[in-house]
């Protein structure tokens, strides 16, 4: 009996040692075969959790009607300081705030008291259920330095400083400090005071943060 071309097929298979591997994946047809790794380590854990938080992140920014140009800015804080979501966004924050090209900062250094909040949310760590990130997002809106405005003028309430601040549209805002030399005047409480532009005040939480 002759055997011709193209008679017989030859394919390439797996045995069961990696077929049926949870640790991988494989394929094969007659011309290449292809075994993958698929064990997560640390760092692909911590970057598949960074990807679930910018997911949340924007999906919390449709819910709350926020448009893609609007300027805001999105704060976090952990249920602990030492917890493993906190480690992740330690090293991972950036890949965030590149995600979703707003600032994305730890509220505990960055939130005002008295921002604007246009939308909340919560993640939990799939290891940890007691392990929650909180995610809120805010109008943008000026910083003030709280510890420089009260060593200068220490009878001001600093509140009512704030209120006062974000009584101004954020553009009217800038072309004052701009007009002024970098230097904001105004009179609060019948007390003449003079704000310095990042030494008193920053116009923005991103400008705070040098970003």
């Amino acid at each position: 009996m002759k055997v011709e071309i193209g008679w017989l097929k030859v394919e390439k298979i797996f045995n069961d040692k990696w077929a049926k591997n949870e640790d991988a994946a494989c394929a094969s047809n007659m011309t290449s075969s292809v075994l993958l790794d698929i064990r997560q380590d640390d760092n692909l854990r911590e970057l598949g959790t960074s990807r679930a938080v910018t997911n949340k992140i924007q999906t919390l920014r449709k819910a709350s009607g926020v448009q893609i140009d609007d300027q805001i800015e999105v704060y976090y804080s952990t249920s602990s300081a030492a917890s493993g979501l906190a480690g992740v966004l330690t090293k991972h924050s950036g890949k965030v705030q590149k995600a979703i090209r707003m600032p994305f900062l730890a509220a505990s250094e960055f939130k005002q008291s008295g921002s604007v909040a246009l939308g909340e949310t919560t993640y939990e760590n799939p290891q940890d259920a007691s392990d929650i990130l909180t995610i809120c997002i805010t109008k943008q809106a000026p910083q003030l330095v709280d510890s420089a405005v009260q060593a200068a003028f220490p009878s001001v309430n600093i509140q009512s400083l704030k209120a006062y601040l974000n009584s101004f549209g954020q553009a009217h805002l800038e072309n004052l400090v701009q007009a002024n030399g970098g230097v904001l005047k105004i009179n609060l409480d019948n007390t003449d005071i003079e704000l310095k532009h990042k030494t008193h005040f920053f116009l923005s939480a991103r400008e705070r943060a040098g970003l």
